[in-house]
């Protein structure tokens, strides 16, 4: 899983994004071993987090050692948000085939200067 997690962060440094958000439930535990059914992944530079609410917590912890595991309640876009502002990120990739137009708007709106990168296949293309 380290190496997949150090792939993923030369790719992001290839394509000049300062951290990716990784939605896909099969991509999620293709990177972390996750395999719980809320869960999203938010990798920077500096750190990678593990997002899922208090159902998951426990097995997350047991089951992840490369990210930090955070249990947040109803709304995990506001972690990353927080996220996003705490390390000043300017431009963040997402699958794009798995948020929706109207969680695109949400987040777009209230990030205000961040750039957000689709990314087609991101992932999958790492396991080549």
């Amino acid at each position: 899983m380290q190496q997949r997690l150090k792939s993923l962060k030369e790719e992001m440094e290839f394509d000049r994004c300062d951290s990716f958000i990784i939605t896909n439930r099969e991509n999620v535990y293709y990177m972390s071993g996750f395999t719980g059914t809320s869960g999203v992944l938010f990798v920077t530079n500096q750190e990678s987090f593990l997002i899922t609410d208090f159902r998951y917590t426990h097995q997350a912890k047991e089951q992840v050692t490369n990210f930090d595991v955070v249990e947040c309640g109803n709304n995990m876009w506001d972690f990353i948000l927080e996220q996003i502002k705490k390390y000043k990120i300017k431009n963040t990739g997402f699958e794009c085939r798995d948020i929706s137009y109207n969680k695109y708007t949400e987040i777009r709106d209230k990030l205000k200067g961040v750039k957000l990168i689709p990314k087609i296949d991101y992932i999958e293309k790492l396991r080549i």
